[in-house]
């Protein structure tokens, strides 16, 4: 699928999807595209994924766009992308 931030830019994302039945609190959570910075890119607190609903990362370096902006870019080539939980 081909998603436009909101700035009208095509920058790539990650979808986080609940798939259960309770409500998921983020808070405290880590994105991470290095292993050995596992605490890279803190989720909003207050961020909440609804059941069976999603949320999208930008992963575009351009956290002056907003809180879902990821501090890292996915390469091309591929690479290890990493959800920590807050323990």
């Amino acid at each position: 699928n081909i998603m436009i931030d909101e700035s009208g830019e095509y920058d790539d994302w990650i979808e986080l999807y609940n798939r259960g039945n309770n409500l998921i609190d983020l808070t405290g959570w880590h994105l991470t595209d290095n292993s050995q910075n596992l605490d890279k890119w803190p989720i909003a607190g207050g961020t909440l994924i609804a059941p069976n609903s999603y949320i999208i990362v930008w992963a575009d370096e351009d956290a002056l766009q907003g809180p879902m902006h990821a501090n890292f870019k996915l390469s091309a080539t591929g690479e290890i992308l990493t959800l920590l939980n807050a323990d």
